[in-house]
């Protein structure tokens, strides 16, 4: 939505907006007539935009998943934000398939999330197995080898037993 308020306050003083994206697969365009589009609401603006972007890298789909498995797992986090989860994965900010998969960095997220929330390591690892089923499956072995060298193999054979379900 930040984009799409972008847009608007530009079409406050012109008559026409260009909207580039950069994109790892490349820049995007999308044009906009402020006449049309100065009395749109934020969320059909940002709407429209996100709906451009996610043909990218399979963007939608991925987001599409993501929100699938997000429900089947964790029901109580409610309504995704589709929009938002298709920009990230098509403009590359999703750190999700990128992150670096040492195993001190997942002992550290580990403990972070213990002492935050008292999350369990399994939950920690369900919550970033699922997002990777999604975005990025083909991260996942690493992933499971990763946790279990963080020292957690309980955890990791637990997730990819419940993922491996629903995959």
């Amino acid at each position: 939505e930040d984009v799409a308020a972008e847009v608007l306050r530009t079409c406050a003083t012109s008559e026409d907006v260009t909207l580039e994206v950069r994109t790892p697969g490349g820049n995007l365009s999308q044009h906009f007539w402020c006449s049309t589009s100065r009395n749109a609401p934020v969320e059909d603006l940002a709407h429209r935009i996100a709906n451009r972007v996610s043909v990218r890298g399979d963007a939608g789909t991925k987001a599409d998943r993501v929100i699938e498995l997000r429900k089947a797992f964790f029901p109580e986090w409610g309504a995704q934000d589709r929009d938002s989860l298709a920009w990230s994965v098509a403009t590359g900010n999703s750190v999700r398939c990128t992150r670096d998969m040492r195993a001190s960095n997942v002992r550290q997220d580990m403990a972070s999330a213990a002492e935050a929330s008292g999350e369990s390591a399994e939950r920690w690892a369900l919550i970033e197995g699922v997002d990777l089923a999604g975005f990025c499956p083909e991260r996942l072995p690493e992933f499971y080898a990763t946790v279990r060298r963080a020292g957690e193999r309980a955890a990791a054979k637990a997730v990819k037993r419940r993922l491996d379900a629903v995959l």
